[in-house]
């Protein structure tokens, strides 16, 4: 995306910080991803401009990052500007020292605002160099952990605890209204939706119930899925639930997949079986790299730069599409009928009832079933004419979520095409990702990256959900091997790192890492941990598992919400001991 910007972009390697340190000079690190609207924004208004290139070049090294390829980094990164603004967010621009320390750092600006910036720190660094570097030593204080002790002496009553702990929480956080977290942007929280599913399968609640209910119709009826083309948006901006941003990510996808299909064994309902089943589809027809992989993303910004074209209406495209009936049909039942919710145009979302529309159309039902289905083909052919650009990274981790999704879908009697994918994926894996003892994040034609924390962790738990679907001995062995590595690679005295390098002065090691958009990758190697001690019956596993989990409490009970998994895992322990 960026390769042919007026910027003179460096490789992010090892030899980076020596050059800075022998150049003097200051390193700018902006953080993006491909379907980030305010990433493509920032390009075109900033990155593509000759003035502000030229500063760049004169005066910093540049150096532009995939977060998708470099979560830890990122992660680090967004932590820093958190800290010191109070709010995070894509694209990250940070400013470090020649020595890689990071002591100032933003979001979007507008091409005016950023070269202003540009502009004070180059002073700032000429004039004020004491001040800088005494900013960036507090930068560093403010990233650096205590040490911590693990030992796998876990009181298996503590689970119990922190679980009680963790559902007041999410109670408080609960929309009780709209469903979902939270009362202003609202994100799917895939991790928390299957903690509250185990915490009630474990104790029915019937409140608790009701709110899982509501939270899953919610998301399968509103804004937040493509009632075309199947599949979700990452969040919508809106507390109901309504107006999305429009990027679709492999890793939403997996794990709704995976949530609507716990939760439709677990009440027994087949709506969200056919849920998870047209997600997973969806990640089939529109993802799949051929190979066995899937690709990362779906952007949210179309061949003409407008954020969410691809799937909005104006009022006079529908009206050439559609005749009078299957107009009048649309606007009842995919909501076309009032103002476009966003300028760009209508965006479908189920409206009333189909027998009510057949009442009011005077016609019978088979009449409206027939017209919805019409508009349905003609929108779907019409968008498909249009162009949406897709990022084809395929990532262990997050094709090891999928792993998980179809292992369980494939147990469906209707499955089979699921048990299919997940073979091919599986075999991927091994062929492609696996090294012996390593695995790659990446695998694009010659560019191998290295896997990082995440990729062993979500790759090793998709292996062992696929080994209890396709009942081979090998699969458990596969798991055990990535998780081995996992463990030997990540897991320190100090706590987890996220990456085996950094090109920052720092490397953070933490003692338990928080669920975000995906499930922990400490909590999940501890539960493979267990699953395979489980299995095998190998002290050695019990052992790890135990003091992944083991970490100090005050992480866990000042922020339970965050660490839904990890306490979800203790708490199995501590049913199992009662």
């Amino acid at each position: 995306m960026h390769a042919d910007d007026p910027v003179e972009w460096e490789s992010l390697d090892a030899s980076l910080l020596a050059y800075a340190q022998q150049q003097q000079r200051l390193i700018f690190v902006t953080v993006g991803y491909f379907s980030c609207y305010w990433c493509h924004v920032m390009q075109r208004e900033s990155f593509l401009d000759e003035a502000i290139a030229d500063r760049l070049n004169s005066d910093f090294i540049s150096v532009v990052i995939d977060r998708e390829l470099e979560p830890s980094l990122d992660g680090v990164l967004q932590e820093f500007v958190q800290r010191t603004r109070g709010h995070g967010g894509w694209p990250l621009n940070v400013f470090l020292t020649p020595d890689g320390i990071p002591f100032y750092a933003t979001v979007y600006q507008p091409p005016d605002r950023f070269l202003r910036l540009l502009e004070r720190v180059v002073t700032a660094w000429r004039d004020e160099r004491e001040t800088l570097e005494a900013a960036s030593r507090e930068a560093l204080a403010l990233l650096e952990r205590p040490e911590v002790r693990l030992t796998p002496n876990l009181d298996p009553g503590r689970g119990l605890l922190l679980r009680s702990l963790w559902l007041e929480e999410a109670e408080n956080q609960a929309d009780e209204l709209s469903g979902g977290f939270g009362d202003q942007a609202k994100f799917p929280n895939a991790p928390q939706l299957l903690a509250l599913l185990e915490a009630e399968r474990a104790e029915p609640d019937g409140e608790r119930a009701d709110f899982l209910h509501l939270t899953l119709e919610r998301i399968a009826s509103q804004g937040l899925r493509d009632h075309l083309g199947g599949g979700f948006f990452r969040y919508t901006i809106d507390p109901q639930w309504q107006i999305p941003h429009f990027e679709k990510m492999l890793y939403d996808n997996a794990q709704l997949a995976r949530v609507f299909l716990v939760a439709a064994e677990q009440f027994g309902n087949a709506y969200y079986r056919d849920v998870a089943f047209d997600t997973l589809d969806f990640v089939l027809d529109e993802l799949s790299l051929g190979d066995g992989s899937f690709a990362s993303s779906l952007s949210a910004v179309d061949d003409h730069g407008v954020d969410g074209g691809y799937y909005l209406w104006q009022d006079d495209e529908l009206d050439k599409l559609l005749d009078e009936r299957e107009r009048l049909v649309a606007n009842a039942l995919l909501g076309f009928g009032g103002p476009p919710l966003l300028d760009e145009g209508h965006l479908p979302i189920p409206g009333d009832d189909e027998q009510v529309v057949a009442a009011a159309l005077g016609v019978d039902l088979q009449q409206v079933t027939r017209h919805l289905a019409a508009v349905r083909d003609k929108l779907q052919s019409a968008r498909e004419r249009r162009v949406l650009p897709r990022d084809d990274k395929a990532l262990a981790a997050w094709n090891g979520l999928l792993l998980e999704a179809f292992a369980l879908a494939a147990r469906s009697p209707d499955g089979e095409r699921f048990r299919k994918a997940g073979v091919a994926l599986r075999n991927w894996m091994a062929d492609q990702v696996w090294h012996g003892d390593r695995l790659s994040r990446l695998v694009r034609e010659n560019d191998r990256h290295a896997g990082e924390l995440e990729d062993y962790a979500h790759v090793a738990s998709g292996l062992l959900a696929w080994s209890r679907t396709s009942g081979k001995a090998e699969d458990v062995v596969f798991a055990a091997a990535v998780a081995d590595a996992g463990y030997r690679r990540f897991f320190t005295p100090g706590g987890w790192r996220s990456s085996e390098s950094s090109f920052l002065a720092i490397e953070l090691r933490e003692p338990t890492i928080a669920d975000g958009a995906l499930a922990s990758p400490s909590a999940r190697l501890g539960e493979v941990a267990l699953e395979l001690h489980g299995l095998n019956d190998l002290a050695a596993w019990q052992e790890r598992g135990l003091r992944a989990l083991n970490v100090g409490d005050e992480v866990l009970i000042a922020t339970p919400f965050w660490h839904a998994t990890h306490i979800m895992v203790m708490a199995r322990l501590g049913r199992v001991s009662e």
